[in-house]
């Protein structure tokens, strides 16, 4: 016998479902293991929109979100739902990521969205197996300070390339045609700042292996460069310093909570 639990929290500022799926074996009660767990985030970005976007299947007569969240755990593809109150209709679908110039305006659908990878596709975000990084490109333009703040309140922080392995791996991931197409400016904030005269990452960590290019790190007398950005068209994709109030291309990382 399969039963589903589900019990609230909260994620961030966005509210939490979190969906257990319990099997019972049948000829001992006390016989358990629990085989699949899923968190069910809601997400407001996407609400009072209609989409067709992966869609599985509508459900009628389902009397509340919840039990939307159950339909769309039993189904392995279902990645994300749609609930109508007013309608009692739940649409499943097998995307978590939905561009909103594809959504039709329609009021009282709120947007869910289940979460079982530390990468949350919901928010933009996706996962580079070469780097082992889950990374987030904003298609606009940021200070240093702006660029922290937007990827802070995504549970992430500025892209930070602390190792050659990852160094190389967020070359190659830049230069791919879906990826390249997103950044809107050939210099890349990196999440490092210079204090006291010494170059630190944003986890604290001293700079030790960088890749400044020919003649960097280098500022014209008079100007103060405290941040740093990694230039698309320089060869190696080799870093500059660089004023901290300059509107640079962004890159989050996601670190989760």
């Amino acid at each position: 016998m399969k039963m589903f639990f589900l019990y609230t929290g909260f994620y961030g500022k966005m509210r939490v479902l979190k969906l257990v799926f319990v099997y019972y074996n049948c000829f001992n009660i006390f016989s358990m293991a629990v085989i699949q767990y899923k968190k069910i985030v809601r997400y407001t970005g996407n609400d009072n929109l209609y989409f067709n976007t992966d869609h599985i299947v509508d459900l009628l007569n389902v009397v509340n979100a919840r039990r939307c969240a159950t339909f769309c755990g039993q189904r392995a593809e279902c990645m994300s739902f749609f609930y109508n109150n007013a309608l009692e209709i739940c649409r499943l679908h097998s995307a978590d990521y939905f561009q909103i110039s594809d959504g039709i305006t329609v009021p009282n659908w709120k947007f869910y969205v289940t979460e079982d990878t530390e990468c949350p596709g919901y928010l933009g975000f996706f996962y580079d197996e070469a780097g082992e990084m889950c990374v987030h490109v904003a298609t606009n333009t940021y200070k240093f300070s702006e660029g922290q703040q937007y990827c802070s309140q995504r549970n992430a922080r500025v892209i930070s390339l602390e190792t050659t392995k990852k160094r190389l791996a967020f070359s190659n991931l830049i230069q791919r045609p879906d990826v390249a197409t997103l950044i809107p400016k050939q210099v890349i904030l990196l999440g490092i700042h210079k204090t006291n005269g010494v170059w630190k990452w944003q986890s604290g960590a001293t700079l030790s292996d960088s890749n400044w290019g020919i003649g960097q790190p280098f500022c014209p007398s008079g100007t103060v460069c405290e941040c740093a950005g990694l230039l698309i068209e320089w060869a190696g994709h080799t870093w500059n310093d660089d004023v901290c109030g300059g509107q640079r291309s962004l890159v989050c990382e996601y670190v989760g909570n």
